[in-house]
């Protein structure tokens, strides 16, 4: 069943930060599109499948129903309420995701 995405403004810091750290300090252009194309395709896969991604490994953020998707070389976390799913944060797969949230 389809859902709407909602990106929660530490995701959207996130998003920045992230593009930003690509373009400005690895002046990595493709990266950061690459990045953001993938992220733009799990948000389409969440969109129209929203519990297409396992829960978190942590059980205290699985507990809380979050998930886990891999955008590139990053991962994001998200949740499923009602008719939407709310992407909580981005951020690289070298972090812990217990840490982040």
């Amino acid at each position: 069943m389809a859902s709407k995405v909602i990106v929660s403004r530490e995701a959207r810091r996130d998003l920045v930060s992230i593009v930003g750290y690509l373009v400005d300090d690895l002046d990595a252009r493709q990266a950061a599109s690459d990045f953001m194309d993938a992220f733009a395709a799990v948000a389409s896969r969440i969109k129209e499948y929203p519990g297409l991604y396992p829960l978190c490994p942590d059980e205290s953020l699985a507990r809380r129903g979050i998930r886990k998707a891999l955008a590139g070389g990053y991962v994001v976390l998200y949740k499923n309420a009602e008719n939407a799913s709310y992407v909580m944060r981005a951020f690289h797969q070298s972090q812990d995701c217990a840490r982040i949230v």
